[in-house]
């Protein structure tokens, strides 16, 4: 299994990006929408979420590639 895997051709990617604090109430409504969103995963871990034209250059031979 690769080390790397990379996330794309996803319409949106919705994170909960914002301060590090709890959400509770009408805080708990501000998602974050990536359009056109990928996810780069290295080891088990996302390291990365942003548009695809972000994460491609982070691709290398070894990454294991999944079109969403």
């Amino acid at each position: 299994m690769p080390d790397t895997l990379a996330l794309v051709g996803c319409s949106q990617l919705v994170t909960l990006a914002g301060p590090a604090a709890p959400r509770t109430g009408v805080s708990m409504r501000e998602l974050g929408i990536i359009p056109q969103g990928a996810l780069f995963v290295r080891a088990g871990r996302i390291e990365r979420g942003g548009t695809r034209a972000e994460i491609e250059p982070l691709i290398d031979t070894a990454c294991q590639v999944v079109e969403a």
